[in-house]
């Protein structure tokens, strides 16, 4: 059942918003078509768009660079998406609609959850599906080749990106562990994630460093150095260290780590963390 005035799932949307009242939170939930696009319930959408075109023109008024609210995600990520209203709808649609369903593998039956906050000139939004947060799937990764990941290992990727507020947003790193690792001792961070790292912290040719790990309840963390390599600009772990960080977490050949950096927040040391995935 669709409502007939809006077609959002569901019953028809009653009761409506008196005139006059600020509905803080609203949901909508989604259909078979949500990769294209998402229809505001009849109940609210005359409020949205009333309080979209407030923020058009306080934006117009002080000229900012952008006037139109994006959607802008619990993790912070924002869509430009196109937001129509019409006399009989209201929907979100075109590309960065498409990419944010994309992002989010959004699908029938799942919720976004929208909080009008007056302090913030974008939509914030939240996803949820069966109860639980939808988290976006992971598009930006140095990867395994031939590594696929199910709906239930992207989510656990992404909680894991999430775990800490003092991670270096450069591209994570997924690595399959190997005989080189577990045995040799030798560990090689990748030239992209490297040449990433260095937008957000300084790089010399070899530094101290901490090598941290998170498992379930403990956490392991050593001291240890890197260099950089001449030859291929990869980062090469001090081997010593590595092999008594092996030693503490009992990484075997083939487990699946998630590879990110921390900076401190108290004196900007950075550590290498690994998160065990598969």
């Amino acid at each position: 059942m669709v409502c007939p005035v809006c077609r959002c799932p569901g019953a028809p949307c009653v009761p409506f918003v008196p005139a006059g009242e600020v509905p803080e939170v609203f949901d909508v939930i989604l259909d078979e078509y949500c990769f294209r696009r998402m229809y505001i319930p009849c109940n609210v959408r005359g409020f949205l768009a009333n309080y979209i075109e407030e923020h058009r023109n306080v934006a117009t008024t002080f000229k900012h660079k952008s006037t139109e609210p994006a959607i802008l995600t619990y993790e912070s990520r924002s869509y430009a998406s196109d937001f129509k209203h019409r006399s009989n709808y209201s929907k979100f649609c075109g590309s960065a609609w498409f990419e944010f369903s994309n992002d989010y593998a959004l699908r029938a039956g799942d919720r976004v959850v929208f909080i009008l906050d007056n302090s913030c000139f974008d939509l914030k939004v939240e996803t949820f599906r069966d109860g639980e947060r939808i988290l976006p799937l992971p598009s930006v990764a140095v990867m395994p080749r031939g590594l696929e990941f199910n709906y239930h290992n992207n989510r656990l990727f992404v909680r894991s990106l999430f775990r800490t507020s003092s991670f270096v947003r450069c591209i994570p790193f997924v690595h399959v562990t190997t005989a080189t690792n577990t045995v040799k001792f030798l560990m090689k961070i990748p030239k992209a994630v490297v040449c990433s790292l260095r937008r957000f912290v300084d790089m010399p040719v070899t530094a101290r460093i901490s090598l941290e790990a998170y498992m379930g309840d403990t956490h392991v963390i050593m001291p240890s150095s890197f260099k950089l390599c001449k030859q291929d600009g990869r980062m090469v772990i001090e081997k010593i260290s590595f092999s008594e960080f092996i030693s503490a977490t009992s990484y075997e050949k083939d487990n699946v780590v998630l590879i990110t950096f921390n900076e401190s927040t108290y004196d900007r040391s950075v550590s290498i963390v690994f998160q065990w995935l598969l």
